[in-house]
């Protein structure tokens, strides 16, 4: 189908573009928006070309950029932890129904069964695409913020085309990765925006939260509005800093690193003086002598520091290297932990 192959060209040539343009983003943001988002996109696009939604010619041809990102960057003076998802979704004034064709990017990848593509492709009198951002900028310059953005790039078919479009933006947080989620910041509800026009939403970081995105996309015609299905972004766990608390397991015993809450309250105790005997007691009965590491490099971590009350029960335990060591094997070092809990 024709319709569809335009919102494709903008997709595909965005991944393009991403790798000439030279900015301070993370290496992690760069695997997150390219790895992530072309693995969604590979994906949507085998099935569409399956059910005839696009053909493998008019994939071969998207190649203009969007411009998008590339503005988005220059309003910061660095961007980290960059998630980017792109939504496309078929709308049919007439009836009212409006569904997600596709979604590519972070942890969402093209749901939909062939039939379902079809069915909605055959049915739309309109597609369009929805891009949305969130990531974390200003750390460098101790001013972080988490961010989250959203552009309708694109709108093909036949019929009327929106008059406008509405983009409800929300920034939450919440003391517990899988908590209760509260709003920490609303964009303007009432402001309509152009196609190509992007909605920035920030919120300053001054505390450690669980944070995530959520937004909601309204065509706008003159007489009615057609909401989309909302959509949220993957938690993300940051300290005062803006600093991505570490996902980590020891590569051996398969200890995997504590997520604390972000509200723990300071409870100070001094660890015993065996803890650390007791724990390479446990880890080699368990696991046998180190592999990956010789005891004399690696300090025992409280997962739950002895600041805020941690134990020194070996559940409480692993190890990691020494500060100042090079961290090698797949050990994480210790210093980045504690660097993290420093700005808790």
């Amino acid at each position: 189908m024709k319709v569809i192959g335009q919102w494709m060209k903008i997709v595909v040539a965005a991944l393009i573009f991403s790798f000439a343009f030279q900015f301070n983003v993370s290496a992690e943001s760069g695997t997150n928006v390219l790895t992530l988002t072309d693995k969604g996109l590979q994906s949507g696009l085998n099935r569409l070309v399956q059910v005839q939604a696009v053909t493998r010619q008019e994939v071969n041809e998207l190649t203009k950029p969007d411009a998008t990102f590339a503005k988005l960057m220059k309003r910061y003076e660095d961007i980290d932890l960059v998630t980017k998802e792109s939504v496309v979704y078929s709308l049919d004034p007439a009836t009212g129904q409006a569904k997600e064709l596709l979604a590519v990017g972070g942890s969402s990848y093209d749901k939909n069964s062939p039939s379902e593509l079809q069915a909605a492709a055959n049915s739309s009198v309109l597609v369009y695409r929805v891009d949305f951002f969130y990531f974390v900028a200003d750390a460098s310059i101790n001013k972080p913020k988490f961010v989250q953005a959203g552009v309708v790039t694109s709108v093909t078919g036949s019929g009327q085309k929106p008059t406008n479009y509405t983009l409800i933006l929300k920034n939450q947080t919440s003391d517990t990765r899988y908590g209760v989620y509260s709003d920490h910041a609303v964009n303007d509800t009432n402001k309509k925006v152009k196609l190509k026009e992007e909605v920035v939403l920030e919120s300053p970081i001054t505390r450690t939260w669980y944070w995530k995105g959520t937004s909601a996309a309204f065509a706008n015609f003159p007489d009615h509005s057609y909401r989309a299905k909302e959509q949220a972004s993957d938690p993300l766990f940051l300290n005062k800093k803006g600093v991505k608390y570490p996902e980590y397991k020891d590569p051996q015993s398969g200890i995997v690193l504590w997520e604390p809450p972000a509200n723990l309250p300071v409870n100070q105790r001094t660890p015993g003086s065996t803890y650390r005997d007791d724990f390479i007691k446990y880890y080699e009965k368990n696991w046998g002598k180190p592999t990956k590491f010789k005891w004399d490099d690696v300090q025992i971590h409280h997962m739950k520091p002895a600041k805020y009350n941690g134990q020194d029960s070996v559940s409480n335990l692993i190890p990691l290297w020494k500060p100042g060591s090079t961290a090698k094997n797949g050990i994480m070092n210790h210093s980045e932990i504690t660097t993290w809990w420093a700005s808790y």
